[in-house]
C-alpha cells in the first residue's frame, strides 16, 4: 500500500508543480479546497476496520472520516493533492492539520507563518496566568487565616469541652448531696456592705 501510495504521489508531482508554477506566473494565489465527509458503514458490521461511531450525515453512525484536500484555480479545475482515511470518530481539527501539511508538502508552497498572532496569544496567556496566580495567593491568604482560625476554634472547643465535663461532675456531685439529705432548709444569708462616707475637701 505505501508503494502504491509513493507511485501515485511521484506520477502527480509534476503535474501539480507545472499547475502552480502557472498559478503564481498569473499572479493568482493558490486556493485549496478541504473535504472532510463521513462515510457510514452497517451499524452492525464487525467487518470494517477501525471503523468508529460519530456524528455524520446527521447522526451518530458506525464509519470512518474521509480527509481530502485538493488546488483550485479560477476556472474551477480541481487537481487533488491528499486524501486520508481515518476512523469514524477522528477529530476534524486533528484532520484539518493533516490536510493542510500535505498540501503545502505537495505544492511546496507555504505562507507566512503569523507569529504576531501567537505572540498576541502568549501575551494574552501571560496576563490571565498573572491574574490566577494573584487570586491564587489571595486565596492562600484566606485560607491561612482560615487555618489559624480554625486552630483556635478546636481549642476553645476544647476548653469548653472540658468544663462541660466539670460541670456534669459538679452536677452529679450537688445531686448525691441532695439525695442524702433528707431534710433541707433554706439558708439566708445577708451580705454586710460597709457604707461609704463622702469625704469633703
Amino acid at each position: 500500500m505505501k508503494a502504491v501510495e509513493q507511485a501515485i504521489t511521484e506520477f502527480s508531482r509534476p503535474f501539480i508543480a507545472s499547475r502552480v508554477n502557472e498559478l503564481l506566473r498569473c499572479g493568482e494565489g493558490l486556493i485549496y479546497d478541504f473535504d472532510l465527509t463521513g462515510q457510514a458503514v452497517s451499524a452492525t458490521s464487525t467487518t470494517y476496520p477501525e471503523a468508529r461511531f460519530d456524528w455524520m450525515n446527521d447522526s451518530v453512525q458506525l464509519g470512518y472520516q474521509l480527509a481530502r484536500v485538493c488546488l483550485l484555480d479560477q476556472a474551477g479545475e480541481r487537481i487533488w493533492l491528499a486524501g486520508f482515511h481515518h476512523p469514524g470518530d477522528m477529530v476534524s481539527v486533528a484532520c484539518w492539520n493533516e490536510l493542510v501539511h500535505a498540501a503545502e508538502t505537495q505544492t511546496h508552497i507555504r505562507p507566512r507563518r503569523r507569529t504576531e498572532l501567537v505572540q498576541h496569544r502568549l501575551a494574552n496567556q501571560l496576563e490571565t496566568l498573572t491574574r490566577l496566580r494573584r487570586l491564587q495567593a489571595h486565596q492562600q491568604t484566606k485560607v491561612d487565616c482560615l487555618r489559624q482560625s480554625r486552630q483556635k476554634l478546636i481549642g476553645q472547643c476544647y476548653h469548653a469541652e472540658q468544663q462541660l465535663t466539670d460541670l456534669k461532675t459538679w452536677l452529679q456531685v450537688l445531686e448525691a448531696d441532695n439525695q442524702s439529705n433528707p431534710n433541707p432548709r433554706p439558708i439566708w444569708r445577708r451580705v454586710w456592705m460597709p457604707a461609704v462616707s463622702a469625704v469633703r475637701t
